[in-house]
């Protein structure tokens, strides 16, 4: 068997290395007055889907690879890395699986730059790197800085929308090992929001620690509104029938001209509650009733009953 080929104009010979300094373009025509009788213009595979080889692997249909950058003197200056693989269609590049059946009309329905299927057990889309996938919304800049802050299995990126969106059962999932799940921030609206239209807006639970925390350092750690039921709801657990209550005159902590009361914040809204505790450990409970003649918040105490010791 001879040679392939070493130059442009020479025949290419199949099972051999070909070479040319000339760029090779293969065109169907539509010559055929019955029309172009076949869906493809080239088609790589194996006989019976099946080759026997020398290495454990098996056989990939096609291989491509694009120039590595590389430093040139002169006006030119370096030459940026070349893709492996470049294409433009319905979509622009679409994979499937073995085990799945080629489905036509959902390709003509996506029509994106990468379609992935992948059935079964085998994910649509898989990617690994700094980031695993990246994605940027039209008209967004690229901000490798961002990119490089943290590296992250899925990172989106959209100047006037949504980063990320997802929608199902559930919409996103996170799961943190020994960091937080889901971690959101914002510069001026709510780091984490959560609508629900008939159900929980957010919902916090954990088995070892606090279902539900936050935390201010000029704020306060939680603000609870509704328009028609109470602001916050303690759901009661069960207890043994407490005995018939008695009249008790609770104590409160002295507050006058003597005694000006604990150091309460100056800024409050009416509403607001506070929980203080002193050196010995005596928590007391503050309800800001609104600001004062000089426009300083005022608190009153919130007086409870006699302390139990807890024994459950």
């Amino acid at each position: 068997m001879g040679a392939g080929a070493d130059e442009a104009g020479d025949d290419l010979v199949v099972g051999r290395t070909n070479r040319s300094g000339e760029r090779t373009v293969l065109l169907a025509s539509g010559d055929d007055p019955d029309g172009y009788q076949e869906d493809f213009v080239l088609k790589i595979a194996t006989v019976g889907d099946h080759v026997l080889p020398r290495n454990p692997e098996g056989i990939d249909a096609l291989h491509a690879t694009g120039t590595v950058a590389f430093p040139t003197s002169g006006v030119l200056g370096p030459v940026p890395p070349g893709n492996g693989v470049v294409a433009r269609g319905a979509n622009g590049v679409v994979g499937y699986v073995h085990a799945v059946a080629r489905d036509r009309p959902d390709e003509q329905q996506v029509q994106a730059g990468v379609l992935g299927v992948g059935g079964g057990n085998s994910p649509g889309l898989f990617g690994r790197g700094a980031n695993g996938v990246l994605g940027y919304a039209d008209g967004t800049l690229r901000d490798p800085a961002y990119e490089a802050v943290e590296p992250g299995g899925v990172v989106g990126l959209s100047s006037t929308g949504t980063g990320v969106r997802g929608k199902g059962d559930t919409g996103v999932a996170g799961e943190g090992d020994a960091g937080a799940g889901v971690i959101g921030r914002s510069g001026f609206g709510p780091g984490v929001a959560g609508v629900g239209d008939q159900g929980i807006g957010v919902l916090g639970e954990s088995t070892g620690g606090q279902g539900l925390f936050g935390l201010s350092k000029t704020d306060n750690g939680g603000a609870f509104q509704s328009e028609r039921w109470a602001q916050i709801w303690l759901m009661p657990r069960e207890t043994d029938p407490l005995p018939p209550a008695v009249p008790h005159t609770p104590d409160a902590v002295p507050v006058g001209e003597r005694h000006p009361g604990p150091a309460l914040p100056r800024a409050g809204r009416a509403g607001e509650l506070t929980a203080l505790v002193d050196r010995d450990g005596h928590c007391t409970l503050w309800l800001c009733t609104g600001p004062a003649p000089s426009g300083h918040a005022t608190w009153a105490q919130l007086l409870v009953g006699a302390p139990v010791e807890g024994r459950v």
